[in-house]
């Protein structure tokens, strides 16, 4: 079987728009163009035979209702379906490089008509299909387009949010280390990486990641983060080496020290947290357990400790008989 591809429309010389409708199944396709007839008129359309088998790279992209591009973690479910074979091809893609999902893909084809369609996901719309430069007409109530190919193709699907998306702005957070006299010092101790956690009251939005002041390690100092506007609580933690531990000094965001763990992200922020070595101290704590007449007892009912100090928190279980091992 030949395939073959309609590549152009000229009347008396001149470029003609036109659209294609590719019946599934039907093996032929019948190209749709208006020209205004005033006398006589010569229309050359012209096919190409398409030999072999060809790649299309669809590439998923999605934007805000104002038409901005956006991230998204919701996959768009995407089918290419060859008209003449009615091979199908199909794949998930979303715009979120957080995620493990692809935004594009390429899959093999044979023959020069595709059919690209796009599942429709509440609160977005198909806005497009653009294929080579050139933009498809959409059909099936908005959800797909016939491709006509002539070999390797790129096709961008552009998804838009019918629904505003949240306001996002990049919140910036920075790592400082100073050493027990206040100067600023590389950490390079193997227990000197610290965790940061980012989250907003309703846990809608939550995020975490490490960061260090090693020059050597892959870790940066500092890291970017797409947060949405309003309150966003800002956490750190550090683990406490066998011979030292860190104490966090301050936190600023644009220049202003936060008393709170709290932010009210308005625009563009950054926020620094600035820790100071401190010498480990020791802190014992011994549990009793008495009578009714307050007599020293023992015991194995157990109690649970939790010790909250500036830097993290240490939870135990005690009690106060001799044959147990608490």
């Amino acid at each position: 079987m030949e395939f073959w591809s309609l590549v152009d429309v000229r009347c008396d010389g001149s470029a003609v728009p036109y659209t294609a409708e590719f019946p599934a199944g039907a093996g032929i396709a019948t190209a749709r163009f208006d020209v205004d007839v005033t006398g006589t008129m010569t229309c050359v359309l012209t096919s190409r035979r398409v030999n072999g088998v060809s790649l299309l790279r669809v590439i998923n992209r999605t934007v805000d209702t104002d038409g901005r591009d956006v991230a998204s973690n919701e996959a768009f479910n995407v089918t290419v379906r060859t008209t003449f074979s009615n091979a199908v091809q199909s794949f998930s893609l979303d715009t979120d490089p957080a995620t493990a999902a692809s935004d594009r893909a390429v899959t093999s084809h044979q023959g020069g008509v595709q059919v690209v369609s796009v599942a429709l996901r509440p609160n977005w719309r198909l806005a497009s299909i653009v294929c080579d430069g050139r933009r498809q007409a959409l059909v099936s109530g908005g959800q797909s387009a016939h491709v006509v190919t002539t070999g390797d193709s790129t096709c961008v699907v552009t998804n838009q949010r019918t629904v505003p998306g949240p306001s996002t702005d990049g919140l910036t957070v920075v790592m400082r280390t100073l050493d027990a006299s206040g100067a600023e010092i590389e950490a390079t101790g193997p227990d000197d990486e610290f965790t940061y956690i980012l989250y907003n009251d309703d846990f809608t939005f939550f995020d975490s990641f490490t960061l260090d002041t090693n020059p050597v390690t892959a870790t940066p100092n500092q890291l970017v983060r797409n947060v949405p506007r309003g309150g966003i609580s800002l956490a750190q933690s550090a683990v406490s080496s066998p011979t030292r531990g860190w104490r966090l000094e301050e936190v600023r965001c644009n220049g202003v020290v936060i008393t709170g763990s709290a932010v009210n992200v308005t625009g563009p922020m950054t926020c620094v947290f600035t820790s100071r070595v401190t010498t480990l101290a020791s802190l014992t704590i011994r549990h009793r357990t008495v009578d009714n007449a307050g007599n020293p007892i023992d015991s194995a009912a157990q109690f649970s400790l939790l010790a909250t100090g500036s830097v993290g928190s240490v939870f135990s279980s005690v009690d106060s008989d001799p044959a147990t091992a608490l």
